[in-house]
């Protein structure tokens, strides 16, 4: 009995370290993917002086909104 528990035991450490180590990769990966897309983005802006202005009113209007949204509570 005590065996199987230690085997269970062991099992259970050795897949929550596995999940850990792959939590670790998949945000990494996502994190690289997102400067990646935001690099692209903003070399996108840059050659479009009209289209950046649009950018910045409609990233200004959803902070706005957010605010308003956490005021409300």
């Amino acid at each position: 009995m005590q065996n199987r528990a230690a085997k269970l035991q062991s099992l259970l450490f050795l897949h929550e370290m596995k999940a850990k180590r792959v939590k670790k990769i998949k945000s990494k990966t996502y994190r690289s993917l997102k400067k990646n897309r935001l690099k692209a983005k903003s070399s996108q802006l840059e050659m479009d002086p009209e289209a950046a202005n649009k950018y910045d009113m409609k990233q200004e209007f959803q902070r706005a909104e957010v605010y308003m949204y956490i005021l409300s509570y």
